[in-house]
C-alpha cells in the first residue's frame, strides 16, 4: 500500500486499513472499502496514539506505523470456579454393611447421596469386616459419614461400648453423625432374646449404652429403630426421647409413623424410607435415608450444633 488514503477513497487498500484498524481497537464501523467520516476519525485517533500528524489522512507514514503495529494480546481471564451447588431438597443418604457388596463412593457421591452410615460392630466382639474400607472410601470422596452399632440385648451394655469404640473411636471426627445403636427384633434369633427381658430391662439396656456411649464420645447417640418395634418391644415408652430419631419405616405415605407420641413431640431426624431403593456405585438394593431439613441442618447436626 503506497498510495495516499483520505475521506473519499476507496477500494481494496482502504478495506485493508479499516481492518488493521479494528484489529488494534479502533472503531471503524464495519469495514466496506469505503473512506467515510467513521474510517477518519480513527486514523486521526491512531495517529495521536502514536503521536503522529492527527489529519486523519493515511499517508505513506501513518500507513507504515499502522501496519507495523501489532494487536496487544489481551490476557485471558481465570476461569470463574463454578460453587457446588448445595441440594435444593432434603439431603439423601445410604447406610452400609458387610452385607453390601463393594461399594464404588465416587459414583455414590456423583449420584447425589450427602451422607452415608456404615456398620461398625455388633454385640460384644462382632466387627463389620468392610468398615475400615468403606469409611476410608467415604472419606476420599468428601462424603458426611456416621457408624452404628447393631445391640445386642443379653450382651452387657458396656462391653457393646467398648466393642464398637475399638473399630471407630481413631475414625470419628466433630463433622461426622453421633453414633447410631441400632435396635430391632431382626433376624428372629435377636427377637427371642429381647423376650428375654421385660419391659424395663429393655429402656434400661439401651439406655446404658446411651449414657457410657455419650460420656465416652462426647456426642449425644442417635437410636436407629422402627414404629413396630418401640411398640412392640418398648412399650411405646418416651423414656429415651432426647435422643434423635432414625427411623425405619417403609410406606406409601409422605411420612412415616413416628413412635412414642411422635418422639415426645421432636420428630424423627433420619427417616430410612426404604430397603429397596437404587444409587449408583452399589450393587443392588440399598437403604436409603432423609435428613429431615436442609444440606446446612444435616452440617450443622453433625457437628453437633443445633439445628436451626
Amino acid at each position: 500500500m503506497t498510495k495516499t488514503l483520505k475521506l473519499g477513497s476507496s477500494g481494496a487498500d482502504v478495506l485493508a486499513l479499516q481492518q488493521q484498524l479494528k484489529k488494534l481497537g479502533f472503531d471503524v464501523g464495519t469495514p466496506d472499502g469505503s473512506f467515510g467520516g467513521k474510517t477518519e476519525t480513527a486514523v486521526k485517533a491512531f495517529q495521536k496514539s502514536r503521536r503522529l500528524k492527527d489529519d486523519g489522512v493515511a499517508g505513506s507514514q501513518t500507513v507504515a506505523a499502522l501496519f507495523s503495529t501489532t494487536p496487544t494480546p489481551q490476557p485471558t481471564p481465570k476461569p470463574t470456579p463454578t460453587p457446588t451447588p448445595k441440594p435444593t431438597q432434603p439431603p439423601i443418604g445410604i447406610d452400609i454393611s458387610s452385607n453390601n457388596p463393594p461399594v464404588n463412593w465416587s459414583n455414590v457421591k456423583k449420584s447425589g447421596v450427602t451422607f452415608a452410615i456404615l456398620k461398625a460392630s455388633e454385640g460384644g466382639d462382632w466387627v463389620d469386616p468392610k468398615f475400615t474400607t468403606n469409611w476410608q472410601g467415604i472419606r476420599q470422596v468428601g462424603l458426611i459419614g456416621g457408624a452404628y452399632h447393631f445391640f445386642r440385648p443379653l450382651r452387657p451394655p458396656a462391653m457393646q461400648v467398648n466393642n464398637f469404640l475399638t473399630v471407630v473411636k481413631n475414625s470419628l471426627q466433630v463433622t461426622d453423625l453421633p453414633p447410631v445403636v441400632d435396635v430391632e427384633a431382626w433376624p428372629p434369633s435377636v427377637g427371642d432374646q429381647w423376650k428375654q427381658l421385660n419391659l424395663s430391662q429393655r429402656i434400661d439396656a439401651v439406655k446404658q449404652w446411651l449414657i457410657l456411649m455419650e460420656k465416652e464420645t462426647k456426642r449425644r447417640p442417635i437410636i436407629y429403630t422402627s414404629p413396630s418395634f418401640w411398640k412392640d418391644y418398648m412399650g411405646d415408652s418416651q423414656a429415651l426421647v432426647n435422643y434423635p430419631l432414625w427411623l425405619a419405616h417403609y410406606t406409601d405415605s409422605p411420612q412415616p409413623t413416628v413412635p412414642a407420641k411422635n418422639w415426645g413431640g421432636n420428630g424423627y431426624t433420619i427417616w430410612q424410607y426404604t430397603e429397596s431403593g437404587t444409587v449408583d456405585g452399589v450393587t443392588g438394593k440399598v437403604d436409603k435415608n432423609r435428613f429431615k431439613g436442609t444440606f446446612d441442618q444435616l452440617v450443622a447436626f453433625a457437628k453437633g450444633t443445633d439445628i436451626a
